[in-house]
């Protein structure tokens, strides 16, 4: 990858901008291609997930819904909102006290079920990790990874060129003491 980094990159700047245009243009449409789709993409929700509680006036807003229902003023959701939002800011704390109740008793048992959620989410995890280490352990022990299997290539393979070397050097020593004791004058007999 890194040569043909390089050798891209060389080509790209030797390009003037009329060639480069089409390329930009089309990174262009992509980039917004992309955002387009990103700004609509929602991840998808854990079915398992507990739902977070409504707020105190949520619950009056149902209650209200219920009692309005046939009596829908002109302008639909809006209107029923507006109306709803007046008569929930008129009520006394006395009045609004049921519905706190309620959200207080909705939101106990939300995180009550949110430790109970996260405590399956880590066991999960858990076991889907443990299960991973025991899957690298059982390849491990049937056949010898591949990491492994280089290392000892490399390391007979670094043995051997030792011995060679060894052996040359030894040749080398052999020959050089030959030459001297050739080139030594030999005591006259006498």
């Amino acid at each position: 990858i890194g040569e043909f980094g390089k050798e891209c990159a060389a080509k790209w700047n030797a390009m003037n901008e009329e060639q480069k245009e089409p390329f930009l243009d089309s990174a262009g449409r992509d980039r917004e291609r992309y955002k387009r789709e990103m700004s609509i993409y929602k991840p998808a929700r854990d079915v398992n997930k507990p739902k977070r509680p409504g707020t105190a006036f949520m619950l009056f807003m149902a209650d209200f819904r219920k009692e309005m229902a046939g009596k829908e003023p002109e302008g639909g959701v809006a209107a029923m909102a507006k109306l709803g939002g007046e008569r929930w800011r008129g009520m006394t704390d006395e009045e609004k006290a049921p519905y706190v109740e309620q959200q207080l008793e909705a939101k106990l048992r939300y995180e009550h079920s949110m430790e109970e959620y996260r405590r399956t989410q880590n066991l999960e995890a858990q076991n889907q990790a443990a299960k991973a280490r025991a899957a690298a352990e059982e390849e491990n022990r049937s056949s010898p990874s591949d990491n492994f299997s280089m290392c000892q290539q490399g390391n007979s393979q670094q043995q051997q060129q030792q011995q060679q070397q060894q052996q040359q050097q030894q040749q080398q020593q052999q020959q050089q003491q030959q030459q001297m004791t050739r080139s030594q004058p030999t005591p006259p007999s006498g």
